[in-house]
């Protein structure tokens, strides 16, 4: 794969984890809603919400799952800073190569093929929760969580690619 073509692929996922993860955090907005509807309602009125509890972990668990690749490329995820900021650049563009290829690609390769199964066994049974009494479907999220361990994936491999090639001294 030519370089100029490997850049517009590398490009390409790092814009789409990005718009995705910006349009996600809007969803926080709705969540801070959601919430004070029902607390106010719960705490105020003595009336709570049947349907809050699952409406709340399905958009926190949303915008975590579709954030995360857009985390991953800004670089944002836990790391020990601390120690590694005292490393030479060459020595932490290796390590982060060595535990992309040891810990994340097989951790994500093996949360999103029990993710595809559990979802395809969801969706083929319309499933819906059990947490609350409201029933609601549960099988849609069960897609999102797949897509976003497929986008973390995907810009995973991005970021993969980014790092190689700034270890060879080369901006890709």
């Amino acid at each position: 794969m030519g370089r100029r073509l490997l850049r517009a692929v590398v490009k390409s996922i790092e814009r789409t984890s990005e718009w995705t993860g910006k349009v996600v955090s809007w969803l926080m907005v709705i969540l801070v809603l959601e919430v004070s509807y029902d607390v106010i309602l719960r705490y105020a009125f003595n009336k709570p919400t049947v349907w809050s509890y699952d409406i709340s972990y399905m958009l926190a668990g949303t915008i975590i799952m579709l954030a995360a690749a857009w985390v991953l490329r800004i670089d944002g995820h836990i790391s020990l800073d601390v120690i590694s900021n005292k490393f030479p650049t060459r020595l932490r563009l290796y390590l982060d190569l060595i535990f992309f290829v040891i810990c994340f690609f097989p951790l994500i390769y093996l949360l999103l093929r029990h993710s595809i199964n559990v979802t395809v066994t969801g969706v083929s049974v319309f499933e819906r929760s059990n947490v609350s009494y409201w029933r609601t479907p549960i099988w849609p999220f069960r897609i999102i969580i797949t897509a976003g361990f497929l986008l973390l994936l995907v810009q995973g491999v991005a970021s993969f690619v980014r790092k190689l090639f700034l270890l060879m001294g080369r901006e890709l």
